[in-house]
C-alpha cells in the first residue's frame, strides 16, 4: 500500500500571526538533523522551532501548544515509540488534534502504518534520506503560502 497525502487534503490550521511567516516545529533525536533542517530553511520565511526528542513526550505536547505552529515535521525511529506516543498525545489534545504532521522516516512501512493510524495528523512522509527539491515541495504543498 502506498501513501497518497494528496488525496485526502485537509484544512491547514491559521497562523497564529496573520501576517506572520509559517511556523514549522522540528522534532528530531539526532542534532544534526536539527542543524541541517535550520540551516535548510535559513534563508526562507519560515519561523523555525527546533526541538530534540524528550522521553516524556508531554512536555514537548506543551511546547506544540505553546508555539501553535502550522506544521510539525516528526523525526520516527524505527526501535522506538515516542513518535508514536506524541501523536497518541496529539490526536487526544483538542488544541492540536488538527496539526498537520510531516514524518521524517527510514522505514516505509513504520511510515505507512503510523500515517494509517493517525490519518487526520500525518499529512505526508519524507523518507530519509531526502532528496531538497522534494523536501521544498512538501513544505510548500503543507504550509500557508509563503
Amino acid at each position: 500500500m502506498s501513501i497518497q497525502p494528496a488525496s485526502r487534503p485537509l484544512p491547514l490550521p491559521p497562523s497564529p500571526e496573520p501576517d506572520g511567516p509559517p511556523h514549522v516545529y522540528v522534532i528530531n533525536s539526532d542534532p544534526g538533523f536539527l542543524e541541517m533542517i535550520s540551516e535548510l530553511l535559513a534563508d526562507t520565511r519560515v519561523r523555525v522551532t527546533l526541538e530534540q526528542m524528550r522521553p516524556n513526550v508531554l512536555v514537548t505536547v506543551d511546547n506544540l501548544r505553546s508555539a501553535q505552529p502550522n506544521l510539525l515535521i516528526l523525526d520516527v525511529v524505527p526501535y522506538r515509540g515516542d513518535a508514536e506516543q506524541l501523536l497518541d498525545h496529539l490526536r487526544d489534545d483538542d488544541d492540536l488534534n488538527e496539526l498537520p504532521v510531516l514524518l521524517a522516516c527510514t522505514s516505509a512501512g513504520i511510515a505507512e502504518r503510523l500515517a494509517e493510524r493517525f490519518p487526520d495528523l500525518v499529512r505526508d512522509v519524507l523518507p530519509k534520506p531526502f532528496d531538497l527539491d522534494e523536501f521544498f515541495t512538501r513544505l510548500e504543498r503543507l504550509l500557508p503560502p509563503l
